[in-house]
């Protein structure tokens, strides 16, 4: 694809998130990660009706939900989030965000042997940081 026809990628720095982290590279990558956490989401809710379908035609599907859970490696989310250039920042982005309570973090079950982890935005945390700091999260988190 020439430079001309090129799709770019857009970002959204959401001030609402800056002042929950007092980071600018954190709210964005914080934003990406609650979209991630809401497509996790909705993939379980794809899974239980195909469920309900199969089970309609006396069939079972076997497959187990994500409750919010979602793999992403850093290098993804460096080239997903634009402001962050390396996977090396978004690690440690990330590690400050779980260490602050916002972000969720696992072994995932499957892949022990890849030390793979699994994420997963807190929003009853969130919300509840919201309300201490008197901000509105509005649209933020699909309430």
């Amino acid at each position: 694809m020439s430079q001309n026809n090129r799709k770019y990628k857009r970002i959204t720095v959401k001030e609402e998130l800056v002042a929950l982290t007092g980071d600018a590279f954190q709210a964005v990558l914080l934003d990406r990660m609650i979209e991630l956490t809401y497509e996790a989401e909705r993939f379980d809710r794809l899974i239980i009706a195909e469920q309900a379908r199969a089970e309609s035609i006396g069939e079972r599907i076997s497959m187990p939900l994500m409750e919010g859970w979602f793999f992403k490696k850093a290098e993804e989310l460096a080239e997903e989030v634009l402001i962050i250039d390396s996977a090396k920042t978004v690690r440690k982005k990330l590690t400050e965000l779980v260490d602050k309570g916002y972000v969720l973090e696992k072994n995932s079950e499957a892949y022990r042997f890849e030390r793979t982890k699994l994420y997963k935005v807190d929003l009853k945390k969130l919300l509840d940081e919201f309300e201490r700091l008197g901000i509105e999260p509005g649209k933020l988190i699909g309430i």
